[in-house]
């Protein structure tokens, strides 16, 4: 089989009629020509009916009665080894139609051309490409998740998750593939087990497994497997401290702990109870450091680089979780890298005092105050350290609206200005950027000019 050729060559958009042909927000308008809009792209497998429509060409009102404004619908190019030509439109019986379609023969890319007809000529054709794949992919079956539940309470089920790599609209197809021994449940007790969201009321405790295949009409998915755990006495808490993770020497500090994700099988409501169970040599750190150890995020004040190991454990009311616990490894100083400023480049900055003349006398407003934008943003720090800002400028003149941020206003104030003459004034601004140990300045030169000129008529 010869490959299959793509190439495709889009004409620019075009505008005509007061709308916008792509949207379908205006398809009549007043104008003199009509405008042809084949919809958008698409992709199909191979084999399947491909519908394709017109409705969001702009029909000019003038010519939307009767036969005023036809469609006629075509093939711009297809693949080489594709044996389909016009007559292949069949929706409809015909490719004149507003809406049509067809049905790949060979896999590639299809380009098809629409034009709009109306008494006043034939509109610009506008293209789209049917993207044909090999055949048709199987749909994945999805199912949320593990679900915990006590005996004679609905229980429900979600597939929503399930999809087709074509989009194909799904067949949902649900089954318990275990059951507990003490259990009488079978298929049957699972209420719109053809539907995404089924479900059941578990019998006894256990653990039941129910399965899910989807179909997209022409193939079945592998199954997906969700676990039901049921159980009406207390179940044992989950307790949840966190990843472990390495921080940079200037990490924030204190590190705040999170339990959070901590979690309990019955709903009961949790508390909470951290504990320091390793810290560097010769650190001072211990349990009594936290800023509360019953709380699911407290705080701690690191004093020296190396590891850092919190356990935590949660209480349900009536039982202790096991323990989990949590490094976090502060590195040493002697990792830590410089920040490199970054202020932006040299800029310019022109101002004009407003002149005047009576009896050939020249008088001149003062320039007002005027300001520029620096901006800071492209400092970086090579370990992702936290950075504090600083700018400066070797002149008292000007001021800035906040200098301690990365972005900021250098001001200039009011200056007097002469008729016909510039006054140039050069400013050196400095960036200083640091970290908890290093700093690093860039500096940018502003050229400010105060003018006085005529601005009258």
């Amino acid at each position: 089989m010869r490959p299959t050729m793509i190439a495709v060559l889009l004409p620019a958009a075009l505008v005509a009629c007061n709308g916008d042909s792509k949207n379908g927000e205006d398809t009549a308008a007043e104008c003199e020509v009509s405008v042809a809009n084949a919809g958008l792209d698409k992709s199909a497998p191979l084999g399947s009916e491909v519908s394709l429509s017109g409705a969001d060409s702009v029909i000019c009102e003038k010519y939307r009665t009767g036969d005023k404004a036809s469609f006629a619908w075509s093939f711009d190019l297809v693949p080489v080894d594709s044996r389909l030509g016009n007559n292949a439109f069949t929706v409809n019986g015909s490719s004149d139609a507003i809406s049509t379609g067809f049905t790949p023969d060979v896999v590639g890319d299809y380009v098809v051309s629409l034009v709009v007809t109306d008494p006043s000529g034939t509109s610009n054709a506008d293209l789209l490409v049917v993207t044909v794949g090999g055949g048709n992919a199987a749909p994945v079956a999805w199912c949320a998740g593990d679900v915990a539940a006590r005996t004679e309470e609905r229980v429900e089920l979600d597939g929503t998750g399930s999809f087709d790599p074509e989009g194909a609209e799904l067949v949902y197809s649900w089954s318990l593939a275990t059951v507990p021994d003490c259990s009488l449940l079978t298929v049957t007790d699972l209420y719109n087990a053809d539907t995404a969201t089924p479900s059941l009321s578990p019998d006894c405790e256990g653990i039941y497994l129910a399965s899910l295949v989807v179909s997209d009409g022409e193939s079945w998915s592998d199954p997906d497997y969700c676990v039901i755990d049921v159980s009406n006495g207390n179940r044992l808490p989950e307790a949840e401290a966190g990843a472990s993770m390495a921080l940079p020497f200037c990490t924030d500090n204190p590190i705040k702990l999170n339990g959070w994700a901590s979690y309990d099988l019955d709903n009961d409501a949790l508390t909470y109870q951290w504990a320091v169970v390793e810290v560097p040599e010769g650190s001072t750190v211990d349990s009594s450091s936290l800023s509360d150890p019953t709380s699911a995020e407290p705080t701690v004040v690191w004093d020296l680089p190396g590891n850092y190991t919190f356990e935590l454990q949660v209480h349900d009311g009536t039982i202790w979780s096991a323990p989990d616990q949590v490094t976090y490894m502060i590195a040493a100083a002697s990792t830590n890298r410089a920040p490199v400023a970054n202020g932006g480049a040299d800029q310019r900055v022109d101002a004009i005092g407003e002149c005047s003349s009576t009896s050939y006398v020249w008088s001149c407003l003062e320039c007002p105050e005027t300001s520029v934008i620096l901006d800071g943003a492209a400092t970086s720090d090579p370990d992702g350290d936290p950075l504090t800002y600083r700018w400066t400028a070797d002149s008292r003149v000007v001021s800035f609206s906040n200098n301690a941020s990365a972005i900021t206003d250098m001001i200039f104030p009011p200056q007097g200005s002469s008729f016909g003459s510039a006054s140039e004034m050069e400013v050196e601004a400095t960036l200083t950027a640091s970290d908890c140990e290093f700093s690093d300045t860039d500096t940018v030169l502003v050229t400010y000019t105060c003018t006085g000129e005529y601005t009258g008529e």
